[in-house]
C-alpha cells in the first residue's frame, strides 16, 4: 500500500504534465466523495518519470520497485496500467483502490498469506483476502479476473466496490 501511495503522489505531481488516462467512471461507487486516478503507463513514459529516474528520486524508489518485482512478481511501472483511488470520508485511512494491470495473482496471494494476521474469507463464491499492514491497518483484497484487483480499508467498502464493478450497484455517471 505504501508503494501505491508513492505512485499516487507521483501521479498527482504529474497531472500538469501528463493527462490521466483510461478512467472508468463505472468502477467507482456513485456515493464516493473523492477520487484520484492515475494512468501509470503515461506517468511512467512522462518527462516527470525521466526526471525521477535521472535523480533517483524519491529516495529508495528503486528498492521499492525491486521488492515489488521480487515479492509480488510485479513491475509496477510496466505491469500496472492504471489505479483509481476513492473514498467516502475525509479520513486519511479510509478508502479503496481499483488497480488494473497484469498480475501474477498466485504469487501476490502467496506473499499476503505470509502475514501472521492473514485471513481468507469465502463469501458468495468469492475469495476475499484480509490482513493487517505494518501500521496495523486492516486491508481487504479481491481479484476480479482477468485484470483488476480491489484493495479496501474496510470489508464493507470492499463489498461495495465489488458490487459496483460487477454492475450490481451504481457507479459514477460518465462525463
Amino acid at each position: 500500500m505504501r508503494f501505491l501511495l508513492m505512485v499516487l503522489a507521483a501521479g498527482c505531481s504529474a497531472l500538469m504534465v501528463v493527462h490521466a488516462g483510461p478512467f472508468v467512471p463505472g468502477d467507482v461507487p456513485a456515493t464516493a466523495i473523492w477520487l484520484a486516478h492515475i494512468d501509470v503507463q503515461r506517468v511512467a513514459a512522462s518527462p516527470l518519470a525521466d526526471f525521477l529516474k535521472a535523480t533517483n528520486a524519491p529516495a529508495n524508489a528503486q528498492a521499492y520497485l525491486e521488492r515489488c518485482r521480487r515479492d509480488l512478481g510485479l513491475d509496477p511501472l510496466r505491469d500496472i496500467d492504471h489505479v483509481t483511488l476513492f473514498g467516502f470520508t475525509g479520513s486519511p485511512g479510509s478508502g479503496a483502490a481499483v488497480i488494473a494491470g497484469r498480475f501474477k495473482y498466485e504469487q501476490l496471494v502467496r506473499h499476503i498469506t505470509r502475514n501472521k494476521s492473514y485471513r481468507r474469507v469465502d463469501e458468495d463464491g468469492r475469495i476475499i483476502h484480509q490482513w493487517q499492514d505494518r501500521h496495523d491497518a486492516t486491508l481487504n483484497m479481491f481479484h476480479l479476473p482477468p485484470n483488476r484487483i480491489v484493495i479496501a480499508t474496510s470489508y464493507d467498502l470492499l463489498k461495495l466496490s465489488i458490487a459496483t464493478l460487477e454492475g450490481r450497484k451504481p457507479g459514477l455517471a460518465p462525463g
